[in-house]
């Protein structure tokens, strides 16, 4: 480690009563170079200005830019945004590091700007990828750390989710959940008793909150899926527990069913009105469950005329379903080994949340859930998520693989087969079983999951779907990162695929890899990004 640029201020340490631990006038240094750090590598950690701790990656000619691996420790989650800042979630907040600006070093000394982006390799862990750079210049990786806060009071606080706001001013939008009594909450925030939902905005900087919102009810509420329509108000959707959540008058449900209940919740801009908030489910009436069952909405979007379309699962044989729509009969399955039957839902509600205008369960025997959802320009959802091995989302005749090979057990570990990964394609016409466009499994001969999908905001025709598997037979394509599962069956890695939707109908793979860390550990993905896929790009390093 080598000391640079010495300040001219210096410290003084008395500590304790031991004269010989005393320090006085320790120098100061504006930055530190740590030597290979990685093999080729410098790294180099300075002071900006306002006391902000930067560090920048050094590399030699021919130095890998892969074998520089950054541990986050104490991390709970880190993502890639959109606008392509690295986002660390940990128990006190969220750390946001700036798109790394990333140089070579001409002959002459100049510098040459290439494209450099964050790639996440698993939940504490992340890298860099400059896919362009001339390997025979000296590379400079700049991360830029935009800001850093605290979130929160004195008891525990969950981050959900987090969206970059549409109206150019940098600031994200923040939903939750908290148990601190001394949460920040701004006037005309709304309060709950219970473990609150939060909803906050944060000005671009980090340094101030625009509005920062509680609400709930008594008992447990948890928020799952995050949306804003064209004026930047929030939609949250979520479940709750409680008997007495903010429900407005003349929402479509007003009335909790017992157990779990999903819920929607739509506020104005500012934060500091319900426009709408309501129920969504039934009576919790599956045999199945002897103390009850759940709805649950995972994932939120608006469809091109400003409906609200939920997404989730329920366990309730009488959710409410609607004539015309897909599927109105229940899953009623079970047998020795399942005797927990859930289905997904599709609904959608208009503007004011006042009438349920489609509702239809999708799947079938097993367990089924939804992990995200997508809406296009034509009004097309297309939704990720898993189904049991019993379970079979019913699949059209152009889908990619419309069934899977089920054994009772792994071939390498022995342990039971799970779930696995399905998308499928919806076009909520209220034409009966016609409103299924495309429907396929996506997976291997062990336990899959997809976590999230996206859509190319340039070609509403092209999706990528995320998530893990254990499966050492995921279907892959050739020239793509990773072919080879790490372990399979003993740890999870991340898959990545590429499926191209013609609006028409139908569907095709495009390309799948797994995208996996260094050694036989366990990585999943928990999202992807949409903003940066570029058609000039190889085919796969158009995710994020």
């Amino acid at each position: 480690m080598i000391s640079e640029e010495k300040r001219s201020n210096y410290y003084n340490f008395f500590i304790g009563n031991d004269p010989a631990q005393w320090r006085s006038q320790v120098a100061a240094y504006t930055s530190l170079l740590y030597r290979n750090l990685y093999p080729g590598i410098d790294v180099r950690v300075r002071e900006e200005e306002a006391g902000r701790l930067e560090y920048d990656l050094l590399l030699a000619p021919g130095a890998n830019l892969k074998s520089a691996i950054v541990r986050a420790s104490g991390a709970q989650k880190i993502e890639v945004a959109d606008d392509g800042a690295l986002l660390v979630h940990t128990a006190n907040g969220t750390l946001r590091q700036s798109p790394p600006v990333t140089w070579e070093v001409l002959p002459n000394g100049e510098r040459q700007f290439v494209e450099c982006r964050f790639t996440k390799i698993d939940a504490s862990r992340y890298g860099f990828v400059a896919a362009r750079r001339d390997t025979s210049l000296p590379l400079v990786v700049d991360p830029g750390l935009d800001w850093s806060t605290f979130l929160g009071g004195g008891g525990d606080e969950r981050v959900e989710r987090i969206i970059a706001t549409r109206d150019g001013t940098g600031d994200v939008i923040i939903i939750g959940s908290t148990l601190s009594a001394d949460f920040p909450a701004m006037s005309g925030g709304w309060n709950a008793i219970g473990q609150a939902i939060y909803l906050t905005r944060i000005n671009a900087t980090g340094s101030a909150l625009v509005y920062s919102t509680l609400f709930g009810g008594s008992s447990v509420n948890i928020p799952m899926g995050l949306a804003l329509d064209a004026s930047g108000a929030p939609v949250i959707v979520g479940g709750t527990a409680s008997n007495d959540f903010p429900v407005t008058s003349g929402a479509y449900d007003t009335t909790y069913n017992g157990q779990d209940d999903a819920f929607v919740t739509r506020f104005n801009q500012t934060g500091s009105s319900i426009v709408f908030s309501t129920y969504l489910g039934g009576s919790h009436i599956n045999p199945a469950f002897a103390s009850g069952g759940t709805d649950q909405a995972w994932g939120v979007g608006f469809d091109p005329t400003g409906s609200i379309i939920v997404a989730g699962y329920t366990t309730s044989l009488d959710f409410p379903v609607m004539p015309g729509a897909y599927d109105t009969t229940p899953n009623t399955y079970t047998d020795a080994t399942y005797s927990s039957m859930q289905d997904a839902f599709i609904s959608r509600l208009d503007a004011t949340g006042a009438r349920l205008t489609y509702s239809t369960y999708l799947g079938a025997q097993g367990v089924d859930t939804v992990a995200d959802l997508e809406i296009d320009g034509q009004g097309v959802v297309t939704l990720a998520g898993t189904t049991t091995p019993l379970s079979r989302v019913t699949s059209t005749a152009t889908m990619f693989r419309s069934a899977r090979r089920f054994n009772n057990l792994a071939p390498t570990t022995g342990r039971s087969t799970g779930s696995q990964s399905y998308i499928s394609r919806l076009k909520l016409d209220g034409a009966g079983t016609a409103d299924l466009k495309y429907s396929t499994l996506l997976g291997g001969n062990d336990t899959d999951e997809a976590t999230a999908l996206a859509v190319n905001p340039n070609n509403p025709e092209s999706f990528v779907i995320v998530g893990k598997t254990f499966s050492g037979d995921f279907p892959t394509t050739p020239g793509v990162i990773e072919r080879t599962h790490s372990a399979p069956g003993e740890v999870t890695n991340m898959f990545v695929t590429r499926f191209q939707f013609p609006i028409a109908g139908g569907g095709s793979l495009v390309w799948s890899s797994y995208f996996n860390g260094p050694g036989p550990s366990f990585s999943r993905a928990e999202d992807v990004a949409r903003r940066h896929w570029r058609a000039d790009r190889r085919r796969s390093k158009q995710f994020t």
